[in-house]
């Protein structure tokens, strides 16, 4: 077996975390209205330009030159509705500190709670009192899951890889069947993204606060490396949630938010692939 293979091999090997000891209502009461409004929102960014940084920058000149493109983001009005239904606020505590991201219920036979990496996993730590509320509006849900343990892939926990900027959360007590789900591709990318979750910094002309859902639609720019790019300016705090695309008629899930670099239209997934994603999911026990 070459280098490449084995380290190929390596990156998708699960990881998971100790068993959350709290209990799911001792979990749901630490995560009062107050910590939750001084919650840190969370948004990975790497440190030096990467590959397919350094191509969708490239890409994106080019086609300027043609059209201006760009994002189209709105605050979302009808959280009830497909796509946006299955997606919620995930509150954590990591390194001693509150922190929030998003995630979104995957529609699997044993279901989960998607979301990036980084949220549950950075720096050699694990998060703790992971709570995910589904459909949060300004302190409003309609149902919530406390976690009991976090998969990732050894791709992130070891070497950071973007690639794998992807977990599952275990919840303590089963999503239910009833319970809105979004189903997933993989090996396929699509052309057009709707990336949705809970963006925190404001940008001029989008009052982003964290209290309420957005979307931004884009194009798809760039892959390099495992990694993919499209148009989106969702903030920090909107990581782990949704890149949601159009198959037919129905709404399936291709990507994830997971960081962003220079540029404030951009924002980075890891692709969603049957060498990577599903071996996530089955490692989390949510297929066979």
């Amino acid at each position: 077996m070459s280098k490449q293979d084995h380290d190929a091999q390596t990156h998708v090997e699960p990881v998971t975390s100790p068993q959350e000891p709290a209990s799911e209502q001792s979990i749901s009461e630490y995560w009062t209205p107050q910590r939750k409004a001084n919650a840190l929102p969370r948004k990975a960014c790497p440190d030096q330009p990467t590959p397919i940084a350094e191509e969708t920058a490239l890409r994106r000149k080019q086609r300027q030159e043609i059209l201006n493109t760009g994002p189209v983001t709105s605050r979302v009005t009808s959280p009830n509705e497909a796509p946006f239904a299955a997606v919620g606020k995930l509150f954590f505590h990591w390194k001693g500190s509150d922190w929030v991201g998003s995630a979104w219920i995957i529609n699997t036979p044993t279901r989960g709670i998607v979301t990036a990496a980084h949220n549950v996993f950075d720096e050699n730590e694990w998060s703790s009192k992971v709570l995910f509320e589904l459909q949060y509006a300004d302190g409003h849900y309609v149902a919530e899951w406390a976690g009991k343990q976090s998969v990732a892939l050894k791709g992130w926990t070891l070497d950071t890889n973007y690639a794998y900027d992807m977990a599952v959360v275990i919840p303590k007590t089963a999503i239910g069947g009833s319970v809105p789900a979004l189903d997933y591709v993989v090996d396929a990318k699509a052309e057009n993204f709707l990336a949705l979750g809970y963006p925190t910094p404001p940008l001029p002309h989008y009052a982003f606060d964290g209290k309420y859902m957005w979307g931004s639609s884009g194009s798809l720019i760039a892959e390099n490396r495992g990694v993919i790019s499209a148009y989106n300016n969702l903030t920090r705090g909107s990581s782990g949630g949704p890149w949601c695309a159009k198959a037919g008629n129905v709404w399936v899930v291709n990507g994830i938010q997971s960081h962003g670099f220079n540029d404030p239209d951009v924002s980075y997934s890891p692709l969603f692939s049957s060498k990577t994603f599903v071996p996530l999911l089955r490692s989390a026990g949510l297929i066979s």
